[in-house]
């Protein structure tokens, strides 16, 4: 079989891959082979079928309105070879690709800590989606660290607009992760899978 279709840069729900499984599992439908043809959709329902639970519809729903309503680019996907990177390791790094609202917020708002004696990091922050909810809570600094200069200056934009935020400082800086200095304070660090290690 294949590995999983899933692209995060999907604008519907079934794209032309689960298309064309669902083609070959007709076909072999109507040649017969009742047995091919459920190995067929059993393996889709598996690796693909996620995307239909109740709180990934939500989710899908949740990143379409979130740019809408504050004015942010944060959704489109972008994949490495596509970026300007400051940093040799770009072999290391994925595709950017947003953080889900609905399940992040939910994240942060379960932690039991001082807010206002605590940094957030990023690593990967990519166009600052992940900085802008996270800047709706008190922390004393939200930092996000993505080595790539365009979505580095998209987030930088998106943090400018964002009118919802709490934290005392939100910032964007453009460099490699592996160059990071930590704040001296309190950390909460996030990685939506930056890195292929």
């Amino acid at each position: 079989m294949k590995s999983s279709l899933t692209q995060y840069r999907k604008r519907h729900l079934f794209n032309e891959d689960d298309v064309a499984v669902f083609v070959d599992s007709a076909k072999t439908l109507a040649r017969g082979e009742l047995r091919q043809s459920a190995r067929l959709l059993i393996w889709w329902l598996h690796n693909e079928g996620w995307r239909f639970a109740p709180n990934q519809i939500v989710e899908r729903y949740q990143s379409r309105g979130f740019d809408r309503k504050n004015g942010t680019d944060t959704t489109t996907r972008v994949d490495i070879q596509d970026m300007q990177l400051v940093s040799e390791n770009g072999p290391h790094g994925v595709y950017y690709q947003a953080t889900p609202v609905t399940s992040f917020r939910k994240l942060l708002r379960s932690l039991d800590l001082d807010f206002q004696s605590t940094s957030f990091i990023d690593f990967g922050s990519g166009k600052g989606r992940t900085l802008l909810l996270a800047s709706e809570l008190p922390f004393l600094d939200v930092i996000g660290v993505e080595f790539c200069v365009g979505l580095h200056a998209i987030a930088e934009e998106n943090i400018r607009l964002y009118k919802n935020k709490q934290a005392l400082r939100t910032r964007s800086v453009c460099m490699d992760a592996t160059q990071f200095q930590f704040p001296d304070t309190n950390l909460v660090i996030y990685f939506f899978n930056p890195f292929d290690t």
